[in-house]
């Protein structure tokens, strides 16, 4: 996905495991979209997720798990624990666009 965006010229950070990507979002302006994976090393995604919102600005933060456990519990967990909309692979680059675009017509965050 992030070569995908690449190519389509979107400014593109990534992250080997939880722990990077919370770092780096420590460090650096909020991103406009967080494609974040459940099935990682260290932290699964709904802790990376929880502890992104719980960031200053984390509740602004637009985050959308893009994973390959699809049942409906998975998407319900998903909702449950902060992500903003639940994609499961494979995904098509127009579908984060689309999903994006709607998702930024609302207001982000409780």
């Amino acid at each position: 996905m992030a070569k995908l965006l690449k190519l389509d010229g979107v400014q593109v950070a990534t992250a080997r495991h939880g722990q990077e990507a919370l770092e780096h979002l420590a460090s650096h302006d909020a991103p406009d979209l967080v494609l974040l994976d459940i099935g990682l090393p260290q932290m699964n995604g709904y802790e990376v997720c929880g502890h992104m919102r719980a960031l200053p600005g984390g509740q602004g933060l637009l985050i959308f798990a893009l994973t390959g456990f699809g049942q409906d519990s998975d998407r319900e967990l998903a909702q449950n624990t902060g992500f903003d909309a639940h994609l499961t692979k494979p995904v098509d680059v127009d579908e984060v666009y689309a999903l994006y675009a709607s998702k930024r017509a609302l207001p982000v965050g409780p």
